[in-house]
């Protein structure tokens, strides 16, 4: 029986090991045959609140690497925009590189579906340290739950997610795709008051995990449309215009529609400003907002020392938009 009972436990290990072994080895290899002369740099990945930034320029080269654990996954929205930076690095001649990046985003264990590669793995830079940037949107088809990425550098100007190349690396993480949350709502902040001729900018209260943002302002009988996340818009001419906004994401489309008052100054604007810093340091650039009243329509910055001159013609905000 303590036999039984043993074999019966290393059979069960075995089991266990065989099913994580599965698991962990489903993604088909990928990897150089030659850890010389090309390498990954570093890759950033900014996600909806986590973050990958794996800096490996002081490493030398090596054909493969699995960060799926030693690095945190960045989190990803379905319907969402980002934008994958992959820097190119040498360990010793200065050769032609391109790179891409695979997300598996329905899970299924391999990098092959339309629409996984992010990029298209046809450019060609010699500069090490050169970075390769690819912008994706997450599909709203995403499976919820973390997925492999894998990111390859390599020689030449064919990346494939799978099969050996000569030089180059191939490095994989892990990235969490989340279930579409926060329900689906259009809005956005205006001010009640506005001057004819001055920019009025509308901050929209949805800055991520949304496919589009559609504006239309109706301004008399002239519409202006944006597609931008916020939008800065002159009125000609006085009276109540309408904004409206229409957001979608995943779970569908949401509009909201706001009206502005726009009058004529009745007085000369009274120049004001506020910056972000009183002391700066050297090459350091310090953020200026205007608080003008009265509409101004004009801006003429001038930043002196008594021996260098900056002048921000027309500029409602000089290196910084409104804080408020």
């Amino acid at each position: 029986m303590i036999k039984n009972k043993y074999l019966t436990k290393s059979l069960l290990t075995l089991l266990t090991v065989a099913i994580f072994g599965s698991v962990n080895a489903q993604y088909c290899s990928s990897g150089a045959t030659s850890a010389a002369d090309s390498k990954c740099d570093r890759v950033v990945l900014v996600g909806s609140s986590a973050t990958i930034d794996n800096n490996t320029t002081s490493s030398g080269c090596v054909t493969y690497t699995d960060f799926t654990s030693s690095v945190a996954p960045a989190d990803l929205s379905p319907g969402a925009n980002y934008t994958i930076n992959i820097t190119v690095g040498s360990c010793g001649g200065n050769y032609g590189r391109t790179a891409n990046a695979w997300i598996d985003y329905n899970g299924d264990g391999d990098l092959t579906d339309a629409g996984e590669m992010l990029g298209t793995g046809t450019s060609s830079v010699r500069t090490s340290g050169t970075v390769i940037s690819y912008n994706f949107t997450v599909p709203c088809t995403a499976k919820a739950g973390n997925t492999r990425l894998r990111v390859i550098v390599v020689e030449g100007t064919t990346t494939n997610p799978c099969g050996s190349f000569t030089w180059g690396e191939t490095e994989d993480y892990t990235v969490t795709v989340l279930s579409p949350s926060g329900g689906l709502s259009s809005n956005f902040f205006a001010p009640a008051i506005a001057y004819v001729g001055t920019p009025v900018t509308f901050n929209n209260s949805n800055q991520s995990g949304y496919i589009s943002h559609n504006w239309t302002v109706t301004d008399s009988t002239t519409v202006t449309t944006y597609t931008s996340t916020n939008v800065t818009h002159v009125f000609p001419t006085s009276g109540t215009k309408t904004i409206k906004l229409v957001s979608e994401n995943c779970l569908g489309k949401d509009s909201t529609t706001k009206t502005i008052n726009i009058i004529v100054p009745t007085a000369p604007p009274v120049a004001n400003f506020v910056a972000d810093k009183n002391v700066v340091e050297i090459f350091e650039q310090p953020r200026l907002f205007d608080l003008s009243t009265n509409g101004a329509t004009y801006w003429d910055w001038m930043l002196t020392n008594g021996i260098d001159t900056i002048d921000g013609d027309d500029q409602a905000d000089l290196r910084g938009g409104n804080p408020f």
